[in-house]
């Protein structure tokens, strides 16, 4: 469980990072990047966070289903049916 804010911190220490590999850092910025306590945050938590975080929710990505697939069995009756239920209006 994490608290509300931290995909706000998480999405900042993103920038953060790609900032640190511009060519042209300020010295006393470069110190900050330079330390071990940020090279060990980018390391260890910072890593973990964004591989937990691009993985997609709920599992593997469903395949997409043919409208072929959802007929085949149904009689001529129950196929109106179905195309009449998931009709969608045009307004």
């Amino acid at each position: 469980m994490r608290k509300g804010y931290m995909g706000h911190l998480i999405l900042i220490s993103n920038h953060l990072v790609k900032y640190s590999e511009l060519p042209e850092i300020p010295p006393n910025v470069l110190e900050y990047f330079q330390s071990e306590l940020w090279k060990d945050y980018e390391r260890t938590i910072l890593s973990e966070t964004n591989s937990k975080d691009s993985k997609p929710l709920g599992g593997h990505r469903p395949v997409v289903a043919s409208a072929d697939m959802f007929h085949q069995g149904m009689d001529e009756t129950s196929h109106d049916q179905f195309d009449d239920d998931f009709e969608m209006d045009d307004e």
